[in-house]
């Protein structure tokens, strides 16, 4: 049995496949050069005398390998980490503390 979403504001993730509305073309058509995604760094390739300039990227979903510039990649695995300890921080037990009013 699949857990129902709890709030409104929860992040989640889906399949495009799983869009009822719009049509799957009319997403493609309107995503812009700003969206995210998430892949697995394949190899990497020299530019002249640079090492490692770009990262070969396969990511679920889209059928080629995207080439990007090493320096734009991002360490998916230590944001989630750095979120987690942020929202941790954020969410500490204070019923216990008192307070001087």
């Amino acid at each position: 049995m699949e857990k129902k979403i709890a709030s409104q504001r929860q992040e989640v993730s889906f399949k495009l496949a799983d869009v009822l509305c719009p049509d799957q073309d009319v997403i493609l058509a309107h995503i812009g050069s700003g969206v995210e995604v998430v892949g697995k760094v394949s190899f990497f390739s020299d530019s002249g005398t640079e090492k490692a300039a770009f990262a070969i990227v396969e990511v679920p979903g889209i059928a080629v390998p995207l080439v990007v510039p090493s320096e734009r990649l991002r360490d998916v695995v230590g944001e989630k980490n750095q979120r987690e300890s942020w929202h941790h921080k954020s969410s500490l037990d204070t019923s216990r503390v008192k307070k001087r009013f």
